[in-house]
């Protein structure tokens, strides 16, 4: 399973509009201009430390590396370099969205803080893709044995 262009495109475009609406809703001030720049540069380590953590909970080595970005770019991904279940790979998949994003939103909510709530929302954004995995593998059984797909943004199915 290979996310398309269109899906990945669609992910991204969908994944930004909550982003737009923050700002749509606060207003262009400096510090919501400054934190859609720095946000990602300082997250995206993170994010796919986090990517690394959640394999190696399982016993699965894996390691940073680069594959096309939606938009034919260079972009920093982790590849697990061994086949393992598809539940261990839901949850390296989900960690930085959980944990970039989702703790972030309800952080921010729960606060009252704006500019909290900003970064959660670059973190479910930044995560956009492997949600876009895990939205596709969603209807695939926990014991599946996969392996992430050398080149592209997806998985290829070892047990089919």
């Amino acid at each position: 399973m290979i996310l398309s262009t269109r899906t990945r495109t669609l992910w991204s475009v969908i994944s930004v509009l909550p982003v737009l609406a923050f700002i749509l809703w606060d207003g262009p001030t400096w510090l919501t201009l400054v934190l859609m720049i720095i946000a990602p540069l300082l997250m995206a380590i993170p994010h796919e430390g986090l990517h690394v953590l959640g394999h190696r909970l399982y016993g699965v080595r894996a390691r940073l590396g680069q594959i096309k970005s939606v938009f034919g770019w260079p972009t920093l991904a982790v590849q697990a370099l061994e086949p393992q279940s598809l539940r261990s790979y839901r949850l390296a998949l989900l960690l930085p969205a959980l944990v970039l994003g989702l703790v972030p939103l309800v952080l921010g909510v729960s606060l009252g803080s704006r500019p909290v709530l900003l970064i959660g929302w670059v973190g479910v954004s930044m995560a956009s893709s492997d949600l876009a995995v895990w939205f596709h593998l969603r209807h695939w059984p926990g014991q599946t044995l996969v392996r992430d797909h050398p080149g592209e943004v997806g998985v290829i199915r070892l047990d089919a």
